[in-house]
């Protein structure tokens, strides 16, 4: 009878059952639900190496575009898919626009250039809705690590990397204040991001 309870057959079996039950208690509908990131919901992002944010924009002449910032300066930034208003979790792998939301100081005719992306030398915001303002969310672990996330759900407080489409390079932050951000083909600390 003991013999049997513990065959190779019903260990698999039992171990098995845990680890859908450890994924389901991570990643299930009914757990941690409140910390998946939607799509088309609002967060803000700080920069693991560089503890800033990516803060509220700088207005040039011709354009607008992010600094690292402090903790109240932080921009918030709508996540949403492109052609796609369905309010699912959105998950390691899937292309977003980030979109600025605190644009009162904004002139009128510069509102509509709110999404950020990559042109010319740098970070800026536009309204291009191409593979410029396409970014891929990818996890801020090793490159093993990530594609291992690709597929699960984003929960707050995960440390998160975003690859531009077009240039295949990560969203960097420079470890300075108010400076103004770029990418980088590197994925090192200061391409990682704190999804808050």
């Amino acid at each position: 009878m003991i013999h049997h309870i513990f065959s190779k057959k019903n260990q698999l079996l039992f171990v098995s059952m845990i680890a859908s039950f450890a994924w389901s208690t991570l990643y299930g509908d009914t757990c941690l639900a409140q910390q998946k990131v939607m799509n088309g919901s609002t967060v803000k992002l700080k920069s693991e190496g560089a503890s800033r944010y990516l803060g509220i924009s700088y207005g040039g002449k011709s354009y607008y575009y992010p600094l690292t910032r402090g903790q109240d300066s932080a921009e918030p930034l709508l996540l949403k898919k492109p052609h796609d208003n369905n309010a699912v979790p959105l998950k390691y792998g899937d292309t977003v626009f980030l979109k600025a939301t605190e644009m009162k100081a904004w002139p009128n005719n510069w509102k509509s250039y709110n999404f950020l992306g990559v042109f010319g030398d740098g970070v800026y915001y536009w309204t291009e809705k191409d593979k410029h303002s396409h970014w891929v969310i990818t996890s801020g672990e090793t490159p093993t690590a990530q594609s291992q996330q690709t597929g699960r759900p984003v929960l707050k407080g995960q440390t998160i990397r975003l690859k531009n489409v077009f240039n295949n390079q990560y969203l960097y932050a420079p470890n300075k204040d108010d400076w103004k951000l770029n990418t980088e083909l590197e994925s090192n600390n200061n391409t990682q991001w704190v999804i808050e």
